[in-house]
This record gives structure tokens, C-alpha cells and sequence, in this order.
């Protein structure tokens, strides 16, 4: 039993499968951005070919437009009105995280020493950081109190 004079909250069912989601789509976020790196450390380090780079550049730049695509299916949570601006805020990080990644490929092709890549990787980079940190957010709120 909780200490008297404490009062215990249940999260609802539909919030509790909303973080799952969300936390699901940051864990596959993360994991592409692994591979982003990787394939960025491997072209600086001239470890893979050019042309090689490019191709594996593009394929993750597909799936990250994939994975922002899947934040369609969530279910956003009704039981607590604030999760729809929570949701909103959410789709705003990930959508920035598409435009940095869709970045990166021109920034391997521009004609410079690599500084336009490597601006696009770390911009996706902090723009991946502001997307999970807005998951980390909706994940730990508990209505009625305040961070």
C-alpha cells in the first residue's frame, strides 16, 4: 500500500500502448541513426567505396522516410487530451529528422572537402536528439504533475 495520504494513479491502457509505440519508434530511430554514422565514418575514413556510400546513403535515407511514414499508424491516446499536442510536437521532431537526413546524400556530392556532409550528418544528428527527447518527454509525463 502507498504511504498515507499519498494517492496512487493507474495510466491508462491506451497511454501505456502509446509509450510502448513511441519508444519502439525511437529504439528503430537510434538504429538508423547508428547505420547513418557507421556509413558517414566509413566514407571519412575511405573505407567504402564512393559510389558505395551513396548507395547505402539513399537506401537509409528511404528508410528514414519509411519510418516517419509509420508514425502514421500510432494510435494517439484520447483518454488525456494533452497527448494530441504531445503527438503533434512529436511529428514536428520527426519530420525534421527526415529533412536533415534527406540532407546528408547532396551533402556527400557537393564538390567541397566534405564540410556540407558532415553539417548535414550532424544536423540529423541534433535533430535525432530532439526527437527522442521529445519521446523521453510523452513517455514520463504523468498527468497532474509537473517537470
Amino acid at each position: 500500500l502507498p504511504p498515507s495520504g499519498t494517492t496512487t494513479t493507474t495510466v491508462p491502457a491506451d497511454i501505456l500502448q502509446y509509450n510502448v509505440d513511441i519508444t519502439n519508434a525511437g529504439i528503430a530511430m537510434a538504429g538508423l541513426q547508428e547505420t547513418i554514422n557507421d556509413a558517414n565514418n566509413n566514407w571519412e575514413d575511405r573505407t567504402v567505396a564512393y559510389a558505395d556510400t551513396v548507395g547505402i546513403l539513399q537506401g537509409l535515407d528511404a528508410d528514414v522516410k519509411a519510418w516517419r511514414a509509420g508514425l502514421n499508424d500510432l494510435v494517439v491516446p484520447t483518454s488525456l487530451p494533452e497527448y494530441a499536442d504531445f503527438h503533434n510536437i512529436m511529428i514536428a521532431a520527426a519530420a525534421e529528422v527526415v529533412r536533415t537526413s534527406s540532407a546528408i546524400v547532396p551533402g556527400l556530392q557537393a564538390p567541397d572537402t566534405g564540410d556540407l556532409r558532415r553539417a548535414a550528418v550532424a544536423s540529423f544528428n541534433g535533430a535525432v536528439t530532439a526527437y527522442g527527447n521529445q519521446v523521453n518527454t510523452i513517455a514520463a509525463y504523468r498527468p497532474g504533475t509537473t517537470s
